[in-house]
């Protein structure tokens, strides 16, 4: 199928649809378990968010696989890679905190404690915040990612968000 699909991709003239056939293709693949093939397609793709889904899907087959330390260098390319071809400041902070999402989604605590990667994909998916925040996101778009990195500081930052907050007259 996903050998199918890459031919008929071969064929499109229209990039943003080719953009998203590549991705497509680069899905498959992983979902195939051809991790190496779907990174080769997925490095084709340069817009943001269909480079985030092909990725996602081949950092989600290598997980899958026992394959962490592969899937945390796809994440250290993929930091580098938005540091370097990323230019609006809202993109690329919404991709560094999706990058940050996935980092928690395989650290997070239903999984296995003791998991030899977790103090590794915690440390990325710090990154991936501090990355996102200094671009401008909003701490509370991932704060479940933020309140499992860094707990006591998360709490104390909605704690001064509530204390801060202006208080409105019950009259």
């Amino acid at each position: 199928m996903a050998g199918q699909a890459e031919e008929a991709a071969s064929h499109i003239k229209d990039k943003w649809e080719l953009t998203r056939a590549t991705t497509a293709v680069a899905q498959a693949l992983a979902k195939a378990g051809k991790t190496d093939n779907a990174r080769k397609k997925a490095n084709q793709v340069d817009h943001h968010d269909q480079r985030f889904r092909a990725f996602e899907a081949v950092i989600r087959e290598l997980c899958s696989q026992d394959e962490d330390s592969k899937a945390i260098d796809v994440i250290k390319h993929e930091y580098k890679w938005g540091q370097k071809n990323l230019s609006v400041r809202a993109e690329t902070a919404e991709f560094f905190g999706r990058l940050a999402q996935i980092c928690f989604n395989n650290a997070e605590p239903s999984k296995e404690a003791d998991k030899p990667y977790t103090l590794t994909w915690v440390s990325l998916a710090r990154t991936g915040l501090a990355y996102s925040w200094l671009l401008g996101a909003s701490i509370w778009d991932r704060f479940d990612v933020f309140m499992y990195v860094a707990k006591e500081l998360a709490l104390e930052v909605a704690q001064q968000q509530l204390l801060n907050e202006p208080k409105e007259n019950a009259d």
